[in-house]
């Protein structure tokens, strides 16, 4: 993986503006992709604010802050190419270890979705990208360089960056519980992923 993240900590170190154009980067691919499927997989607008769930709104946008806080933490210290956190097994074994869970957390999630809403285009790409693709590149880039700065006893050196991540963890964390406190009902499940979409090209 590392020709996909040198290049990255590149642009990063080019000036301390371009942190923020990768967390708006980020923030186009997710969770603007999804807001992308809903008009063209389902023909509408995905809902903001009632109705949706706050993990996903606003707490999704803790994602790409994440995603920039570890990139930050390489880009203090990039290592070399042959380093065990870059390498396609290491990827590997995260990917398989984080498809096991995404499969039970998605089961755990549909069974209480009608079955055409769980099929529908915004659930597949909320489940395949929230619960599968971004965490295992938050695990995988995450785990390597805790173990590193634990090892090299660097970790205050980085602080900042951790700060940053466990500060983004913690906000998503709260949304996660409000949404569990306010419960949802079957007006929401329904207004997030339809049973009654159609594809644009279908209208």
């Amino acid at each position: 993986m590392y020709p996909f993240i040198k290049p990255l900590v590149d642009f990063f170190l080019i000036s301390p503006f371009h942190k923020i154009w990768l967390v708006l980067i980020f923030w186009l691919f997710w969770p603007g992709l999804i807001f992308i499927v809903g008009i063209v997989g389902e023909s509408r607008l995905i809902p903001i604010g009632q109705h949706q769930s706050q993990a996903f709104l606003p707490g999704d946008l803790s994602l790409g802050i994440m995603a920039v806080a570890l990139l930050s933490l390489h880009a203090n210290k990039l290592e070399k190419p042959n380093y065990w956190g870059y390498s396609p097994i290491w990827w590997l074994v995260v990917l398989i270890t984080v498809s096991f869970i995404a499969y039970y957390a998605r089961k755990n999630d549909v069974a209480n979705y009608p079955y055409r809403s769980s099929i529908s285009p915004t659930k597949i790409t909320h489940d395949i990208v929230g619960y599968w693709l971004i965490p295992t590149l938050l695990i995988a880039l995450g785990i390597p360089k805790l173990f590193s700065n634990f090892v090299h006893s660097t970790l205050f050196i980085d602080w900042t960056s951790w700060v940053t991540f466990i500060g983004a963890i913690a906000f998503y964390i709260a949304c996660v519980i409000q949404d569990y406190v306010i419960g949802y009902t079957t007006e929401d499940v329904l207004a997030r992923h339809p049973e009654n979409w159609q594809p644009i090209w279908k209208r």
